[in-house]
């Protein structure tokens, strides 16, 4: 009995031993870090506590906007652009860093997100054989969720035959505010440094700019886009 005593001991003694050791590892292995010199991968996904995305930093293509976790549909097929996603905590996309170019051709864009919409404010560069434009702008976007207008949008367009009917309804979304308003807009596009502040529909009222020629002005707008005051030097 005395012997059995000693084996049973021992069995518990080295279980729990075992045990210790294990717990041991696993907590060594999941503070440990690893260095490299380099590391090659076509995506790297950092997630949160809970496993959701939280960063995403992908080759071409990216991955296709998450909204409400939707994929959401997209006209002209993949992404073209590699960079740097963000993500919210519900793992929707939050905005995010995206460059690509070809054929003498590129651009750079630095993007946040509205809730379940798109950018919200964007700094946006492009490049090609036509000159160089970079600006900053605010959007005003709207309320409802892009998980529900997207889809619709996408099937109007597919429904669509003709290049003219489709940049028609590409126009009486922006009329009617369904992919959101710019309010302000600062940069250099087509040869002109401008300031424009713009009104709830998007209308430009305050129109401040230097021509590539180099003449300076302010013009005031009204809601028809008609100057009714400008300040020149």
């Amino acid at each position: 009995m005395h012997r059995l005593y000693e084996r049973v001991a021992l069995t518990v003694c080295a279980v729990a031993l075992s045990a210790i050791a294990v717990s041991s590892f696993s907590a060594r292995a999941a503070t440990r870090v690893e260095r490299f010199d380099e590391i090659v991968a076509k995506r790297v996904r950092v997630v949160d506590a809970s496993g959701k995305t939280r960063l995403l930093l992908s080759g071409k293509p990216m991955t296709e906007t998450i909204i409400e976790g939707r994929v959401l549909p997209r006209i002209g097929g993949p992404r073209q652009d590699a960079g740097l996603m963000f993500y919210n905590d519900q793992g929707d996309e939050q905005g995010g860093l995206t460059y690509g170019g070809t054929g003498g051709e590129q651009g750079e864009a630095l993007t946040f997100d509205a809730w379940h919409q798109d950018q919200a404010l964007e700094i946006q560069h492009g490049d090609g054989p036509a000159g160089s434009d970079s600006y900053i702008a605010g959007n005003e976007l709207p309320k409802n969720s892009m998980a529900q207008t997207i889809p619709e949008f996408v099937r109007e367009y597919n429904a669509l035959h003709t290049d003219e009917e489709r940049q028609a309804l590409r126009a009486r979304w922006r009329r009617e505010g369904k992919f959101g308003r710019q309010r302000w807009m600062i940069g250099n596009r087509a040869g002109s440094s401008d300031v424009r502040l713009n009104d709830a529909n998007g209308h430009i009222r305050l129109w401040l700019r230097v021509d590539a020629d180099g003449k300076a002005r302010i013009d005031f707008l009204d809601e028809n886009g008609t100057v009714t005051k400008s300040i020149t030097p």
